[in-house]
């Protein structure tokens, strides 16, 4: 009876084997079109004999597997974040391009407002005594200055877009980070045992681990002591989700910079480690190479525009006279300065005045205050940060006392403790200068003293033929104003395309690996439709097999009675 026996439990475990085969077989063909879902397949194995060394006892479904292949899984992840980066990067670039290109604004751009400007100065060199002239030429002042605005304001606006994502961004990451702890939590229950494989959650990770990857680099990985958990780090090693704890990111204001948000690391007492720089691909890292690298560079080279032209105008223009006889007075406003004290300086020192006290040696370059001893009296170094020169070396400090360079007087003070070895103080000299321009409102205000004569003479045009002669200087880095800004305009072109092209190039790759993951963990119908025959075959035989075995029992039955 014992071998009847496992005849009948032999047929009984082919039947069950190969149900479990169409079941799985069936929840593919049902996944076909699931994003993520990775075709499973029922491992089956020859079962040993219950009874003897020789004869096995049918067969089992010892697990169900995923099609599944880490290696291109990581790669995947590695080139989506790379894609979200350029692609985020280009998107930007392309809003910056269409703010600079003149091309819709060709009398109010910056380019086509610079040409008038100069052509108007020519036409009252034509005309020097005319009051028509001088008021065409006020408001053609205001007309570039708005141009710079626009321009200024349109940058600050995508830095500004550019902080909102960024923060939309670090709530997604939490948000996704907090799921794969969760789910860590899910596998960890279900797979006690190492063949119950939790393939539905682990599909689930997949899917959140390359959601997680396009906003932000990640490191990612499982071992074999942690029962399918995932433990994932961001740039530099920093866990982001560990087990079944995750780690939140959170924006903080650069005390630097107040337009400019950072990103942190929480820990468990929710203290914020500084990882912008770690950030080094996603979406994240796209918007912040844009709003740290990219936009600054422009605004840089923008206001240096506007500060030379500001510089050069008014040094010829208050050179002249105008119809009143009034000289001395600048076209537009005169430029300013401004200074700040590092953040991280750890005296009490402040910046009390920063001031221009000679328009003619201004310069467009910024300058840092180094202190290197402690004193007393302590001692720092006047260093061009734009060129890196030290312009001079270990002047001795006072509180209070004012000191003059490059144009510019300095007060530097402070409220008890003296600027201590290391502390940074920052003067830049253009900062701000395309936002700040402006007509000078006493030529608003009486358009007479605009300045066409170098002699108190009313008749002479000398110096609005100086001022149109502008137009074909090279003021600024050996450069035509007009010419300086087509340059930017170009530049900007150019890396926008470069970007494109990048975005197109990774969106490639990562294709390309996908159609690779597909063809391995994919679910192909064809395929299926076969294994539906072929386990339904072993069904059906199983069965007949079992029918068999009851004809044979029955048999065995008739001959006893």
């Amino acid at each position: 009876m014992g071998t009847f026996g496992s005849i009948l439990f032999t047929g009984q475990q082919a039947l069950l084997a190969h149900q479990t085969a169409l079941l799985v077989t069936g929840q593919n063909i049902a996944n076909a079109n699931t994003p993520g879902y990775s075709r499973e397949r029922a491992e089956l194995v020859s079962a040993p004999s219950s009874f003897t060394n020789i004869l096995r006892s049918g067969v089992n479904v010892e697990e169900i597997t995923r099609a599944y292949d880490r290696f291109i899984t990581a790669q995947i992840n590695v080139a989506s974040s790379n894609q979200q980066s350029t692609q985020t990067q280009a998107d930007l670039l392309g809003q910056v391009e269409s703010l600079v290109n003149d091309l819709n604004t060709p009398a109010t751009g910056i380019s086509g407002a610079l040409n008038t400007l100069f052509n108007d100065f020519n036409n009252l060199a034509q005309n020097p005594q005319g009051l028509t002239e001088r008021n065409v030429l006020v408001q053609q002042g205001e007309t570039v200055a708005d141009a710079f605005h626009q321009l200024t304001d349109g940058l600050q606006g995508v830095r500004q877009q550019s902080n909102g994502a960024l923060g939309d961004a670090v709530t997604s990451v939490n948000s996704l980070t907090k799921q794969l702890a969760d789910l860590n939590a899910q596998i960890q229950q279900r797979e006690v045992d190492p063949h119950n494989h939790a393939n539905t959650l682990h599909d689930q990770q997949d899917v959140l681990l390359k959601q997680l990857s396009e906003k932000v680099n990640i490191t990612s990985f499982t071992t074999t002591t942690n029962s399918g958990q995932v433990t994932v780090l961001l740039g530099g090693g920093r866990p982001l989700v560990d087990g079944g704890q995750f780690f939140n990111l959170a924006t903080a204001t650069d005390p630097d910079d107040p337009q400019r948000l950072l990103v942190k690391l929480q820990d468990a007492q929710g203290n914020g480690t500084d990882v912008t720089a770690s950030i080094q691909s996603g979406s994240m890292h796209g918007l912040i190479e844009e709003r740290d690298t990219i936009l600054p560079r422009l605004s840089a080279s923008l206001n240096r525009l506007a500060a030379q032209l500001t510089t050069s105008v008014n040094q010829t223009h208050s050179a002249g006279y105008g119809l009143d006889g009034t000289t001395g007075i600048g076209f537009f406003a005169a430029r300013q300065v401004t200074g700040q004290a590092l953040a991280a300086n750890t005296g009490s020192g402040i910046l009390q005045h920063v001031s221009v006290f000679d328009q003619s040696q201004l310069t467009l370059d910024d300058y840092n205050l180094k202190f290197s001893r402690g004193g007393p009296p302590p001692t720092f170094d006047i260093v061009n940060a734009t060129t890196g020169a030290t312009v001079a070396a270990g002047q001795n400090y006072t509180s209070g006392t004012t000191f003059h360079f490059a144009g510019l007087a300095v007060t530097l003070a402070d409220t008890g403790t003296p600027p201590q070895p290391g502390d940074s103080f920052l003067i830049s000299t253009t900062r701000d200068a395309a936002k700040n321009i402006a007509m000078n409102a006493a030529l608003l205000t009486n358009p007479r003293q605009v300045a066409a004569a170098q002699t108190p003479n009313p008749g002479d045009n000398t110096n609005a033929l100086a001022l149109a002669q502008l137009h074909n200087a090279k003021a600024i880095d050996g450069s035509t104003f007009e010419t300086s800004y087509q340059t930017l305009v170009a530049s900007v072109g150019a890396e926008s395309q470069q970007a494109s092209q990048r975005a197109d190039q990774q969106h490639t790759a990562l294709t390309d690996l996908e159609n690779r993951r597909e063809s391995l963990s994919g679910v192909s119908l064809d395929e299926e439709q076969v294994n539906l025959i072929r386990f339904q075959q072993a069904y059906n035989a199983a069965a007949q097999f079992i029918h068999i075995a009851d004809q044979l029992g029955q048999t065995i039955l008739a001959m006893i009675q």
